[in-house]
C-alpha cells in the first residue's frame, strides 16, 4: 500500500490515521466474509480489485501523456483474473495471446507512429501488473480444488496471505511513524523509512508465527514462519513499485475510493507481490501439486 499504507514513513495527521482505521474496521469483514463463502461472491471481489485497479492504473498512465487502450485493457485484465480462478490455464494463454496481437493491431490502425510505444507499453503493464497479479488471489483460493482437499483450506491460505501481508503493512506504517528517521529509498518515496521496513518485517514474522498456529496449523511453524518473513520482505517491494509508477506518473495517490488509504492500487500493491509469492510457494514446496 503505497501512498497510505508504506513501508515505513514519517508521520502525518491525525485525520488520516483515524480515516485509515475506520476504512479498514469498516472494510475487513466484508472481505474476509467474501473469502469464506468462496464460489462466485469471491470471484465478484477480485474482479472488482481488478477492474477498479486497471481503471486507476490506466488513468494515471493518461495523466503522464500515454494513451493506453483502456477499455481493451480492462477487459483483459478482468478476463484473465477470471479464468485463472476458474483454472482455466489453457484458456488463459490464449486469451493472452489475443490480447497481444489485438492491442498491437490497434495500435497500428491509429496510424500515430509517435507514442506508440509508450501506448503498447502501458496497455501490457497495466494488464499484468493488475490483472496477472492480482488473479494469484483466486489461484490461491482453488487451490485445494487441485489437491482433491476441503475447500476450508483455501479460504484459510487467503486469510493467512492477507494476515501476513496487512500486518506487515501496518507494522511499517505505525513503527514508521513512531520511529521512522532514516529513508529507505528516498529517490522513489522519501517518507518510508528503515524503522518502519524493520518494524513491518518484525510484524509479518509475528503473523506468521500466529497464522501457522491458529489459522493453517497444517503448514507447520516453520513454513509459516518463514512466509511471514517473505511477506515482510516482498511486500514493500509491492509498495515501492507501485511508489515508482506513481512518481513517474506523476500523481500521488492511484484514486481516492478509500478514505484514509487512496485507490484499490494503494490498498492492495502489496498483496500483489505476496500473493503470487504464497501460492508458488505452497504450490511446488509445500503440497506439491
Amino acid at each position: 500500500m503505497s501512498a497510505s499504507s508504506p513501508a515505513g514513513r514519517v508521520a502525518t495527521g491525525g485525520s488520516s490515521l483515524v480515516r485509515r482505521v475506520v476504512s479498514g474496521i469498516l472494510l475487513l469483514p466484508v472481505v474476509l466474509l467474501l473469502v469464506h463463502r468462496g464460489g462466485w461472491p469471491f470471484l465478484l471481489f477480485i474482479e472488482a480489485m481488478v477492474v477498479l485497479g486497471s481503471v486507476e492504473f490506466f488513468r494515471m498512465a493518461r495523466h503522464k501523456g500515454a494513451d493506453p487502450h483502456h477499455w481493451l485493457g480492462v477487459l483483459a485484465a478482468a478476463a484473465l483474473a477470471a479464468l485463472m480462478y476458474e483454472g482455466h490455464n489453457a484458456a488463459s494463454g490464449l486469451a493472452v495471446t489475443i490480447f497481444f496481437l489485438l492491442v498491437l493491431v490497434l495500435e497500428l490502425q491509429r496510424g500515430r507512429p509517435a507514442g506508440s510505444v509508450g501506448n503498447l507499453g502501458a496497455t501490457v503493464l497495466g494488464v499484468f501488473y493488475v490483472g496477472w497479479l492480482g488473479g494469484h488471489l483466486g489461484l490461491l483460493r482453488q487451490m485445494p480444488r487441485s489437491m482433491g482437499a476441503a475447500d476450508e483450506l483455501g479460504a484459510r491460505l487467503v486469510y493467512f496471505t492477507l494476515l501476513i501481508t496487512w500486518a506487515g503493512d501496518s507494522g511499517a506504517y505505525f513503527v514508521g511513524r513512531w520511529l521512522g528517521r532514516r529513508p529507505l529509498f528516498a529517490a522513489v518515496s522519501p517518507r518510508k523509512t528503515i524503522e518502519g521496513s524493520l518494524g513491518g518485517v518484525a510484524a509479518s514474522i509475528l503473523a506468521g508465527l500466529v497464522g501457522g498456529l491458529w489459522i493453517v496449523p497444517m503448514l507447520g511453524i516453520r513454513d509459516s514462519v518463514l512466509l511471514g518473513l517473505v511477506a515482510g520482505i516482498v511486500g514493500p517491494i509491492g509498495d515501492l513499485v507501485e511508489s515508482l509508477l506513481k512518481r513517474d506518473f506523476g500523481v500521488k495517490d492511484a484514486g481516492e475510493l478509500i478514505p484514509g488509504h487512496g485507490g484499490v492500487l494503494d490498498r492492495f500493491d502489496s498483496l500483489f507481490f505476496v500473493t503470487p509469492v504464497v501460492y508458488y510457494y505452497l504450490k511446488y514446496l509445500v503440497f506439491r501439486v
